[in-house]
Parts: structure tokens; sequence; C-alpha cells
């Protein structure tokens, strides 16, 4: 694919005829996205349509500062014993600093498919290889998600533990646990988080003991 002018107009995704439900979902999870740690200017993605389809190559903040369509993901990891990992946004960070959020995030960059990338940032932000994703949830790109496709993938029953697991910065919980800071610490997590809790994505009965 060759590379398109950087003043390229690509038309903005319409509001999509989603129930309200999917709605909220979509609202929320882009503040968890679009605030992921990534190599800013140096990062290329492709700009896709309202289709999912790639029309150019772009570097990321680029395609926020225009607001184009673009790929996004979510992951979630769980230990052996089905516990959720949790990781503590830093200081710095423009959307919701110092909380606590979902185990990765972040886009899908040129080349890549979404299971690739969500690879990727797992081993990024946690240093952990996970042997298979489980695909949860697809929630279509709108202007609600800043016109991100966003994909949620689970790794289930990982052995290995996230460096950061052993700080401050990240930590196992279990759905009692969850529940308890979901209920009486909301101010402590992600707008994601919770509502990925209350919807439940976190700890659904089929995939988890």
């Amino acid at each position: 694919m060759s590379q398109k002018n950087p003043n390229i107009s690509v038309p903005l995704f319409p509001r999509q005829a989603a129930d309200a439900a999917l709605a909220r979902v979509s609202s929320i999870l882009a503040g968890g996205v679009s605030g992921a740690a990534g190599s800013g200017g140096a990062e290329r993605v492709e700009v896709v349509d309202a289709r999912d389809r790639p029309v150019a190559m772009l570097p990321l903040e680029e395609v926020h500062r225009q607001g184009l369509g673009h790929r996004a993901v979510i992951v979630l990891l769980y230990d052996a014993r089905g516990r959720l990992y949790l990781r503590k946004r830093g200081p710095g960070r423009r959307l919701f600093p110092g909380r606590w959020d979902v185990s990765a995030a972040g886009h899908v960059r040129v080349g890549e498919s979404r299971e690739e990338a969500a690879h990727r940032h797992l081993e990024r932000d946690l240093g952990v290889r996970a042997s298979r994703l489980t695909l949860r949830m697809a929630v279509p790109a709108s202007t609600a998600t800043g016109n991100e496709f966003v994909t949620l993938y689970a790794a289930v029953r990982v052995r290995e533990v996230p460096a950061s697991a052993a700080s401050e910065d990240g930590m196992f919980v279990d759905r009692d646990e969850l529940a308890y800071l979901a209920e009486q610490c909301r101010d402590l997590l992600t707008p994601a988080l919770v509502h990925c809790w209350e919807t439940g994505l976190v700890f659904p009965p089929s995939s988890l003991p």
C-alpha cells in the first residue's frame, strides 16, 4: 500500500445505529485505549473506512489529530487461579492518571493483525507472552470511540507473572476483590474497567472456573 498525503481527507464515521448499551461500552472503552502508551508520532497505523477497510497509512499522532478511523485492542490477563491482572496508570497519563486499569491496551500498527497487536501490547506493557488469546468482544468504530475499532481479548490461565505484579504498579484480583473495588473504591478505577466489570466482560461464567 502506498503512502498517502498526510493531509488526506477521509470521511469521519457517522453515528452508529447501535443500541444505547453498545454505545455506552464503546465510549468507555475508548477512554482506556486512547490514552494507551505508545511511540507517539513514530508509530504508524492504518487509516480505515467505515467498513474497517484500510485506505492509507499515517503516523498515529496525525490520525488522532484528524480524527480518522483506525484500530485498537484491549487485553485482559488472568493467572492460573482465574484472577484478573490490573495495571496502575502512571501519574503522567493524559486520561485517568493513577487509576487501576485493564491489563493492557494499545493500537494496531501497519501490517499487524488485531491478535498480533494484542500479543505485542501484552508483552510490551507487562512482559508476558501468552500462548493463546480469546476474542471476547468487538466494538465498532464511532464518534464515541474516537473512531477506533476496538477489539477485546482475554489471555486465560497465564502462568507467567508480570514483573510489575511485585510492585505497586500491578496486582491480581479475584471476582470478590474486584466487586469490592468497584463498589467501594470506584474512583480508583478507570471507567473502562468498571464498565467491563458491570457488563460481565471481566469474569464471564463460560470462560473462567
